[in-house]
This record gives C-alpha cells, sequence and structure tokens, in this order.
C-alpha cells in the first residue's frame, strides 16, 4: 500500500470516527486514561483511532512503521484543519500571529505547590512500592490464607495507587497552567475539568492506601505519610478551584 492509500485510509477513519454520533466530543480530555476500566471506549475518538491504529500496525515504538502510522495521522488531521479553515473564511496568517503570541514555549515555567507536592508524592510512593515488593506480596498471601478475596483486594489496591502515581502531577500542573489565559471561558472550563481529574484521581488513590493502612500495621506510618502528602495536595485544589467539583465532564458526569 503506497502513502496516498495509506492517507486515504486513515482520512476515512478519522471522518468515520468524528462523524459518528455515537461518540462523546472531548471525553478523553478529562478521563484517568485508565482503558481497561472504562466503560466508554466506544464512545471515545481517541480510543477508537488508538484501536484502529494498533489493528493495522505494528505499535512497537521502536519500529520504523510506528512513527511513519504517526506521521499519516499527523499529515491526515494538518489537511482536514487546513480545509476546514478554508471552509469557514479563516484567514490562515492571523492565526499564525495568534498561536506564536500565545506561544507557552516563551512563558514562565508554572510551577504551585500542589504540582511541587504530587511530585514528590509519585517519586517516593514508587520507591516505597519498590523497597516494599516482597512484603506486599507476603502480606497478600497471608491475607488470602483468612479471606480469599483479601488478595484480589490488595491487588486492586496497589494497581490503583501505581496507575494514579504519575498521574495527578500533570493534571495538576495542567489545572494551574490554565490560569495563564484567566479571562478565557475555555480555559476557566478547562482549569476546573482538569482540576477534577486530579481532585478523582486522589480519592481513589486515598481509598487505596486507606485499605493497605488498615491490613498493613507494619507500614502504617509509611502509608499515613502518603496520606497526608496526598490530603495537603486535595485541600490545594479546592482552594484555588472551588468549583472544580461542579465541573460536568463530557460523557461521565452528564445525566444519562
Amino acid at each position: 500500500m503506497n502513502n496516498d492509500e495509506l492517507k486515504r485510509k486513515y482520512r476515512e477513519k478519522i471522518d468515520e470516527v468524528v462523524n459518528n454520533p455515537s461518540t462523546i466530543p472531548g471525553i478523553f480530555n478529562y478521563c484517568d486514561r485508565w482503558c481497561e476500566r472504562c466503560s466508554f471506549t466506544s464512545r471515545c475518538t481517541t480510543f477508537l483511532m488508538d484501536e484502529f491504529r494498533e489493528k493495522n500496525k505494528n505499535s512497537d515504538s521502536d519500529n520504523a512503521d510506528f512513527w511513519q502510522d504517526l506521521s499519516f495521522i499527523f499529515e491526515v488531521t494538518k489537511d482536514m484543519l487546513e480545509e476546514k479553515i478554508n471552509e469557514l473564511g479563516i484567514d490562515a496568517d492571523e492565526i499564525s500571529s495568534i498561536a506564536d503570541d500565545l506561544d507557552l514555549t516563551k512563558r514562565k515555567e508554572v510551577k504551585s505547590e500542589a504540582e511541587k507536592l504530587s511530585f514528590k508524592y509519585a517519586l517516593e510512593v514508587g520507591k516505597w512500592l519498590k523497597n516494599n515488593t516482597d512484603y506486599i506480596n507476603d502480606k497478600s498471601e497471608q491475607l488470602n490464607i483468612i479471606d480469599n478475596n483479601f488478595s484480589v483486594t490488595v491487588n486492586d489496591a496497589i494497581d490503583v495507587i501505581q496507575w494514579y502515581q504519575y498521574f495527578i502531577t500533570p493534571k495538576v500542573a495542567r489545572a494551574y497552567s490554565s490560569k495563564i489565559f484567566p479571562n478565557d471561558k475555555f480555559e476557566d472550563d478547562d482549569k476546573q475539568g482538569s482540576a477534577k481529574v486530579a481532585l478523582i484521581a486522589i480519592d481513589k488513590s486515598i481509598k487505596a492506601h486507606n485499605f493497605l493502612l488498615n491490613n498493613f500495621a507494619e507500614k502504617e506510618d509509611e502509608i499515613l505519610d502518603f496520606l497526608v502528602g496526598l490530603t495537603k495536595i486535595k485541600k490545594l485544589l479546592l482552594r484555588d478551584f472551588p468549583n472544580a467539583m461542579d465541573f460536568i465532564r463530557p460523557g461521565f458526569d452528564e445525566i444519562k
């Protein structure tokens, strides 16, 4: 299949996914990226395109086909965007000028206290999990002797902690970075939505740590430190984004 045929193939798939009435616009912006546990994958454009790519190409990032595959997606998206701009009669030069004015690479990096704390938490909990692998496995086996549901719950708690370990920081950073455009309606919504996703991830992590706290008596002090850190981050987010939990995430929070 030559390049033109591949581009046509991707364009047809993008048109199909975007114009599918069952897809939920923007749902991927405020999710936790845990597709395996999501009931909206069939309505998410990002998941559907990733699934299409996985089925049609080797997704190994070390494979040249992977990068070629991404290149076609970017080319097709660029072509479609240019066509839409022309269709709407928008001045492309004006858009370029605005983009230059809003170039985030020229802005001072935002480092909020919540972001610093979340990054610290990610590093420390990662070290703790690595250093306590044997303890966690042994404890899980001991608990399983008492109740065979315990091993599943311990594994679930660890899975939750690991999944959100590095997820919280970028969402916190996005929430605070959005303050760059404080008078823009989209930016206000985006910072509230990003803060809400971070808060949800924090609450799930707190619940997982609480389970470990109740069953890993020997590690009480260390687990309490993680809970204190997560609680501090949560308080900062709720202070700086008091309307975050009122944000309606597409799909997830909408009335069915």
